[in-house]
Formats: structure tokens, C-alpha cells, sequence
């Protein structure tokens, strides 16, 4: 009974597969392209994440960023490439600002130092910076034909951003591409429009602040591939030595710059009550010059005033003998 109905709906089946057979055609290429589609991503996902990893390793892309309130200094970046598990640490600076191109056009920009273990730039066109006043500029925004353009740092700035840049001009000698800016988008700002337009990167010396505004970090991760298990632990394994650390240079250094600044209000009031005493001393001593000029004064008057008695008698008698006298 079973072995009749299974034939039966054999049957059926072949029979409705011979009449919608475009239809059956098209159900079964649609289901091998899916199946070519997903096995096409499981492969293009693998490949995708080799081509990003050989990317990232060989520009030295960072694996941590680190910021502080009070800044960084060379001497810590040194203190925290020094740690167990860290491969290289390098400070940078980093500052959003208005610019205005030589042809009138603005943009806001993001300009980043150069820095030469980690973030590694791609040339494409120009060359390299070689003076403060020279920079390169984002291959999205910029090409070759921008090479020898210039911008200015617009007077629409805060002070505080005037301040932070070495030049009011630079002149763009190369165009590259930067391993911190992986996709189309290039961040948000506090400026006009609330949106970066590009990045351009400045020697360090195109600035001229005395600290680094953030620290880059690569963790020795043991050869781990980007999204990998091994690299995602090796990363959140070094956090919190890494913050830990941090904050410990960073309490350091607000007490240093407190005590600096202690110092230098100490060595103010110093100066000024210095000065303050010679200026009563010298004040007393004039007061009393003064005071004996002025002794000295009334003694001449005094003395002014008896000659005068005495032309005045000398006078008088003059008169009496010349009265008799006639």
C-alpha cells in the first residue's frame, strides 16, 4: 500500500515538473545562485579580511589610541612602548581646522603630525614634507594636480587653534592615502557643518605645541589576524595595562605642571616682594633725602631771611648817616 502511494506521488511529481518545466528551471537556477552567492561570500569574506590584514600590518596601522587631558610627552610614549606586550608606542598631534585654499574655496580639515613607527602613509603622488610649512593631503579630496597648491590657516579660528599651528601657510607636495581612514567618511568636527572634508598631515614641527595631543599604540598580538579571536584578546588583554598606565604619566604629569605652576607663583611673589622692599627702601631713603633737602631749605631761608634783617637795617642806618650827613 505505502510502495503504491509513494509511486503515485512520484508520478505526480514528474508529471507536474514535465508541465512547468520553465518554471522548475527557474526555482533550480535560483537556488544555485544563491547557494554560488553565499559560497562566493564565504570565499570574498576570507580574502577580504587577508587583503585588510596585509593592509593594516604593512602601514603599522595602531591598535589602541590613547588620550589625555594633560597631553603626552616623548618621555611617556617611551614609558609605555617599554611595557610587556606592546610592540611600539609614538605620540602625535592631531587638530580640526578651517583653511582657506589659494583659490578662495574653504574645508575643514583635519591635520595629523607624521609619524614614523606607526600610521604609515601610502604615497601616491608629490613627495614627502621636508619643511614645517609643507604638508601632504588626502588622495580622496586632492591628486596631483593640487601638488604645489596652498591654504592658510583661516583668521575664523579660535586662537587657541591659530596658536597650535607653526605657520599661517602650507604648501601641499604630495597626495597620500592614510591607514586611519579606511573608508569614504572622514569623521566629525566641532566646526562649521559638523563634518571633516579631508586630512592633510604636517612635519611635527608644523605645529608648535609642546605636548603630543594622543598616543598610538601596536600590541604585540603574536601574528593575530584583524577580527581574529587571538587578536580581539590580545587587544582587550592590553587595555587596562595600557589605561592604567596612562592615567598613573597622567597623574604625574598634573602634578608636575601643578608644581610648575606653584613654582613659578612662589618665584613671582619672591620677585614682587623683593621688589617691593627695595622700592620702601628706596622710598624711605628718598623720603629722606627729601626731608633733609628740605632742612637744608629752610636753613638757606632762615638765613635768606636774617640777611635780609640785616640790608634792611644796614639800610636804614644808611639812611640816618646820610640824613645827618646833609
Amino acid at each position: 500500500m505505502v510502495m503504491r502511494v509513494q509511486t503515485a506521488w512520484r508520478k505526480n511529481r514528474r508529471r507536474e515538473v514535465r508541465h512547468t518545466l520553465g518554471r522548475y528551471l527557474a526555482i533550480l537556477m535560483i537556488v544555485a545562485l544563491g547557494v554560488g552567492f553565499f559560497a562566493g561570500l564565504k570565499v570574498t569574506q576570507r580574502a577580504m579580511v587577508d587583503t585588510g590584514d596585509a593592509y593594516v600590518h604593512e602601514n603599522a596601522m595602531y591598535d589602541e589610541q590613547l588620550l589625555s587631558t594633560v597631553g603626552v610627552t616623548d618621555e611617556e610614549a617611551e614609558v609605555i612602548a617599554a611595557l610587556d606586550g606592546v610592540a611600539s608606542a609614538e605620540g602625535a598631534i592631531s587638530e580640526d581646522f578651517l583653511a582657506a585654499m589659494d583659490d578662495g574655496v574653504s574645508y575643514v580639515l583635519a591635520a595629523h603630525s607624521i609619524t614614523e613607527t606607526v600610521n604609515l602613509l601610502s604615497l601616491t603622488a608629490g613627495r614627502m614634507p621636508e619643511a614645517a610649512d609643507e604638508c601632504v593631503a588626502d588622495a580622496r579630496a586632492f591628486d596631483k594636480r593640487d601638488i604645489g597648491r596652498t591654504f592658510t590657516v583661516s583668521q575664523e579660528n579660535d586662537e587657541d587653534t591659530i596658536d597650535a599651528f607653526a605657520c599661517s601657510q602650507y604648501t601641499i607636495v604630495g597626495i597620500v592615502n592614510s591607514v586611519s581612514y579606511l573608508n569614504l567618511e572622514r569623521g566629525t568636527t566641532r566646526l562649521a557643518g559638523g563634518k571633516i572634508d579631508a586630512f592633510v598631515y604636517l612635519p611635527k614641527d608644523g605645529f608648535q605645541l609642546d605636548y603630543d595631543t594622543e598616543l598610538y599604540v601596536r600590541i604585540d598580538n603574536g601574528g593575530g589576524r584583524i577580527f581574529s579571536d587571538a587578536y580581539n584578546a590580545a587587544v582587550d588583554a592590553m587595555e587596562e595595562p595600557l589605561t592604567n598606565e596612562l592615567d598613573r604619566l597622567s597623574d604625574e604629569r598634573y602634578h608636575s605642571l601643578v608644581q610648575t605652576a606653584l613654582d613659578e607663583i612662589s618665584e613671582a611673589e619672591r620677585e614682587y616682594n623683593d621688589g617691593m622692599d627695595e622700592y620702601k627702601q628706596q622710598k624711605a631713603d628718598a623720603e629722606k633725602e627729601l626731608a633733609d633737602a628740605k632742612a637744608e631749605l629752610d636753613d638757606a631761608q632762615e638765613q635768606i631771611d636774617e640777611g635780609w634783617a640785616d640790608v634792611r637795617q644796614k639800610d636804614a642806618e644808611l639812611k640816618g648817616a646820610l640824613s645827618t650827613y646833609n
